[in-house]
């Protein structure tokens, strides 16, 4: 079922380090390394395991009652550190490899990797969590092939992808072992170290052949095939005492029968086996795919074994659906997992009612959403529709000058809108429904701009050509560009899809990284690490739009990506100390597909739709955005 092997690289004379693997009962064996600074410890430890284990964990409860044998163990940690005259350094882990399915926890700075079989490495621990005793148990199956790899210490500090994956090419963990080895010697210089691995594979069952004979003699071995064969044989009785060309020709001709008679026979019950066995194996794996659902469910806190037990769902209930099988539970799989994914990655969803709405109706093609002094407008492909109430009709202002021309963004500066269309020319509409083409000072036209914002009396265009063009207000008017990205940075930043002001850019890439830019006192460019980030950080379709702001009064930077208003906490409320920006949270409609939205200040959101406008508060709790 598995090959195991272990390695310990000590450099003290007494090594407190011990790994053991134990087989508790068929399909079920446990397996635990420590490692500390003091052997006593490490044999109560050793000791304590193997006690609480053996004969306690039953096979129809095996997660509670490991549960259990960990709780026993964190109770020996508790004591030992209430005694000790110095703090124990102790690094365990503890697993139990239950049929395919392996649970294990970690104490310190142990960590477990999965190899799996086609060479992708994953550290199925939180590098990041350091806890002083079993905290939670995380779980996942394990394909024929696979490797769990256990150590005392985070091999991803002196191991890279590759060294695990090729070390593994033998299918061979004694092989795996000696080559790690000579690296960790190398790079853990003064350092303990254990590291214990299994590969998981299927003993061989009985040939396919044998069964294949059980099979056909099961299908002669019924009722009808005896009555045949009977009846055959009294009609031959009969046909003894006839002439000799009509006994050959009953016989031939009853040959013929027989074969067709028994070829319709066994036809009929491999038809009728197939579609059992077919039923059968549907019905197998949609209860594999709830347990790949309740396994993803337990391992919330652990990003990489989460990811791989919904993948594993995913690809199940997708062989259900080309199956075409079970819709009803191949729906309810579905319908569970999205669930499970929207509560991992943080997603709040909002329903469209009368009691959140500011304004319910067609809005026609909006794209837009914006305050000016403290009336809310929606801009359209060539309209401004104002004021927005809850009830009474607004009005639509048409500009009907714009010809094929239409608005694609917006912003408001002191006391009108400035309006971007997708000829790039800047369109201003004031409070009274007046509608005017804005000049540029010192150019013949306006640069080519996919988007606009503001920051001061100033408007900033992101060009098509990634760079970001300054134009001060000038009465109606605006002065000439001044361009703020040097052609240098230009060209490294390569395609961007918006930016935001708060004093500094944000500048989103086409990637979804972010850099910010600062003009003053000093030019500066630098990368932001985005913490936190969920699988779905990513841009699904390149037709929807994708939208960052930010304000110099607000405390969060928001993004429109996927039909979703994302949530991100910059590291420090000095606009120009950004470093990183921690992923927060998802707001997401229920029914209807976001085209924009607008901040009024934080906590409050303003969502435009297909169904109208929403108003929406929210509060940030423990690092989690929450509706109210």
């Amino acid at each position: 079922m598995y090959s195991f092997d272990t390695i310990s690289l000590s450099r003290q004379s007494n090594p407190a380090l011990i790994s053991k693997q134990i087989h508790l009962d068929s399909d079920l064996d446990l397996f635990f390394l420590i490692e500390t600074n003091d052997s006593r410890l490490t044999d109560l430890l050793d000791r304590k395991i193997l006690d609480a284990s053996l004969g306690n964990i039953d096979l129809q409860n095996v997660y509670k009652d490991f549960s259990g044998v960990l709780e026993n163990i964190n109770g020996v940690l508790r004591t030992w550190r209430q005694d000790a005259e110095q703090k124990p350094k102790v690094h365990m882990v503890a697993g139990v490899l239950h049929r395919n399915t392996f649970l294990f926890s970690t104490v310190w700075r142990a960590s477990c990797y999965l190899i799996k079989a086609e060479g992708e490495v994953l550290e199925i621990t939180d590098s990041k969590d350091k806890p002083e005793e079993f905290v939670f148990i995380s779980n996942g199956k394990l394909d024929v092939g696979d490797t769990i790899s256990m150590s005392s210490r985070r091999l991803f500090k002196y191991l890279s992808e590759s060294d695990f994956s090729d070390s593994l090419r033998d299918s061979d963990v004694e092989h795996f072992h000696k080559n790690i080895s000579l690296i960790l010697n190398e790079e853990l210089w003064g350092k303990d170290i254990i590291v214990s691995s299994f590969m998981y594979y299927l003993e061989l069952g009985e040939p396919a052949t044998h069964k294949w004979k059980d099979v056909l003699f099961r299908m002669l071995d019924n009722a009808i095939v005896k009555r045949a064969i009977a009846w055959w044989m009294m009609a031959v009785d009969k046909m003894i005492a006839q002439k000799k060309y009509v006994k050959n020709a009953a016989f031939v001709g009853g040959i013929i029968v027989s074969f067709i008679l028994l070829y319709v026979i066994i036809s009929g019950v491999i038809a009728k086996t197939v579609d059992n066995r077919e039923t059968i194996n549907s019905k197998e794996l949609i209860v594999e795919a709830r347990q790949y659902i309740k396994l993803a469910g337990d391992n919330t806190g652990n990003p990489d074994m989460f990811d791989v037990n919904i993948k594993k769902a995913e690809e199940l209930v997708s062989d259900l659906k080309d199956k075409n099988i079970f819709l009803d539970d191949v729906q309810r799989l579905l319908d569970d997992i999205t669930v499970m994914k929207k509560q991992f990655n943080g997603v709040e969803s909002f329903d469209e009612t009368v009691d959140n709405a500011l304004y319910t109706g067609d809005v026609g093609v909006a794209n837009s959403l914006l305050k000016l002094q403290s009336k809310t407008y929606i801009v359209t492909k060539n309209s401004v529709v104002w004021p927005l109430e809850t009830t009474g009709e607004p009005l639509v202002h048409i500009f009907s000058d714009l010809g094929d021309d239409s608005f694609v963004d917006a912003v408001a500066l002191d006391d009108v809108l400035v309006l971007l269309t997708s000829g790039s020319k800047i369109v201003t509409f004031d409070t009274t429904g007046f509608f005017r083409y804005a000049d540029v000072a010192g150019q013949a036209k306006w640069e080519e701009a996919a988007s606009i914002a503001t920051f001061g009396n100033n408007i900033y265009l992101q060009g098509r050509d990634n760079q970001i063009y300054k134009h001060a207000k000038s009465g109606n008017n605006f002065k000439e560009w001044q361009k703020y990205l040097s052609d240098a940075d230009v060209a490294d930043i390569g395609s961007v899809l918006d930016i935001a002001i708060d004093g500094g850019f944000y500048i989103l890439k086409s990637d979804l990284s972010m850099l910010k830019f600062f003009a003053s006192p000093k030019y500066r460019l630098e990368s932001l690490t985005i913490n936190k980030a969920p699988k779905n950080y990513d841009v699904e379709n390149s037709l929807d739009p994708v939208r960052v702001k930010t304000r110099q009064e607000l405390n969060y930077v928001y993004m429109l990506l996927n039909n979703k208003i994302w949530v991100f906490q910059p590291n420090t409320k000095s606009v120009y100390d950004t470093q990183s920006l921690q992923y927060i949270g998802q707001v997401e409609g229920k029914r209807h597909t976001i085209r924009d939205f607008y901040i009024d200040h934080d906590g409050e959101l303003l969502v435009l739709n297909d169904a109208g406008v929403y108003q929406l508060q929210f509060e940030v709790s423990d690092g989690k955005l929450i509706l109210r």
